[in-house]
């Protein structure tokens, strides 16, 4: 008999139930972000205007955890300086195996800020 296990729960981005914005905040508000800057911003360059634009602002939400845009930067840039400072360069794989979690979110930013 196989036990049925709870789906687990995906991240909210900033409250938003739609899949429409990889990171929070009202939809023109990122919209305008998007096409204040570079039209081919890299999601890790995302992240860092945002967090210059909008630091205070709830950038991820999951379970009970919220984080402001400059917090997931934050700690996105502490792990990605750790892994520059274990070898990881430019072009590297680096495999991030996670449940969904505020973690997951911080780390495959982290690979993209170090490079991998």
């Amino acid at each position: 008999m196989s036990q049925r296990h709870p789906k687990p729960r995906k991240p909210s981005l900033g409250g938003l139930d739609s899949e429409e914005s990889f990171l929070a905040g009202p939809a023109a508000e990122v919209r305008a972000l998007i096409w204040s800057a570079d039209r081919h911003m890299l999601v890790q360059d995302f992240l860092e205007v945002s967090a210059a634009r909008l630091p205070n602002k709830t950038a991820l939400v999951c379970g009970g955890q919220r984080l402001t845009y400059a917090e997931v930067d934050v700690s996105a840039n502490r792990l990605a300086n750790a892994l520059r400072e274990r070898g990881v360069q430019r072009g590297d794989r680096v495999a991030v195996c996670l449940r969904n979690s505020v973690p997951a979110v911080v780390g495959i930013f982290a690979v993209l800020k170090a490079g991998g």
